[in-house]
Order: C-alpha cells, then structure tokens, then sequence
C-alpha cells in the first residue's frame, strides 16, 4: 500500500518529468523565425516536398544541378 507522501512525490516527479519533455520536444520541432530552419529531411532534395520554397545551400545547390542535367 502507497501511503500519501510517497504518493504525492511520485505524481510531482511525473508532472516534472512530462513538463520536460514537453517542453524538450517543442525546442526541438519549433520553426525557426529567420526562415532558415533546419532541414528535417536529411538534406534529401530529391523528394523534399518544400524544395521550392527552401532557401538552405543545400537545396540551392541540389537546384542548380538539376538545371544541368
């Protein structure tokens, strides 16, 4: 049996550690403000569906060679 105090600390040490990784996972996956987030592709240009609108160098430089071929 689970008396009230072991109790009590057990909930709180689950809300801290739920408040953490809540908060851990929205730094994470956030967008960026300047426009230059980070690509959650893997730099994989080819079948990224934001490449038009993508201003990293990577995609830049995926684009141009493209164009060549």
């Amino acid at each position: 049996m689970v008396n009230r105090r072991a109790f009590i600390k057990g909930a709180a040490r689950s809300l801290i550690l739920g408040g953490l990784a809540c908060v851990s996972g929205l730094l994470i996956y956030r967008e960026r403000k300047n426009g230059l987030a980070p690509c959650r592709f893997n730099f994989i240009c080819r079948d990224c569906k934001k490449l038009n609108e993508c201003r990293l160098p990577q995609s830049d430089m995926f684009r141009k060679r493209q164009s060549l071929i």
